[in-house]
C-alpha cells in the first residue's frame, strides 16, 4: 500500500536515530528529513545493481527484469531532500535542532561507485 501512496503523493519524510533506543530523556543524535521521492524504473539499472550488491538477499524480490515486468513486491525509490534536520545533544546541547537545505552536496555511500545520474 506505501507504494501506491507515495505514487499518489509523491512527498516523503524519515528518520533515523544513531543510538539504540532504551528508554526516555536519553540523549540523542539523529536526523529526519522531507523530500520529494520518485520510484525508479528498469532504466536505473546502475542504482538498482549497486543497491543489489549491498542487499544481496533482496534479489530474493527486486530484479531488473522483474520491475520491467511490473512483477515485484519491492520498489526502488530516489528521494530529493527539501531539508534536513541533525538533532544532536551531544555536539549542540544548547541548540539541538540544527535545519540544513536540502540542496547541499549529497556524500553517497561507498557502495555506490558514481554518484546516480537522475
Amino acid at each position: 500500500m506505501h507504494s501506491i501512496n507515495i505514487r499518489r503523493d509523491q512527498r516523503v519524510a524519515g528518520g533515523i536515530v544513531n543510538i539504540p533506543l532504551t528508554g526516555l530523556g536519553q540523549t540523542v543524535t539523529g536526523v529526519t528529513l522531507r523530500g520529494i521521492a520518485v520510484e525508479l524504473d528498469a532504466s536505473a539499472h546502475r542504482e538498482l545493481e549497486n543497491f543489489l550488491a549491498r542487499w544481496p538477499r533482496a534479489r530474493e524480490s527486486i530484479t531488473t527484469e522483474r520491475v520491467v515486468a511490473k512483477s515485484t513486491p519491492s520498489r526502488l525509490y530516489e528521494i530529493s531532500v527539501d531539508e534536513w534536520v541533525l538533532f544532536d545533544e551531544h555536539s549542540f546541547s544548547d541548540q539541538p535542532r540544527q535545519e540544513i537545505p536540502g540542496n547541499v552536496d549529497v556524500q553517497y555511500p561507498p557502495f555506490y561507485p558514481e554518484r546516480p545520474q537522475h
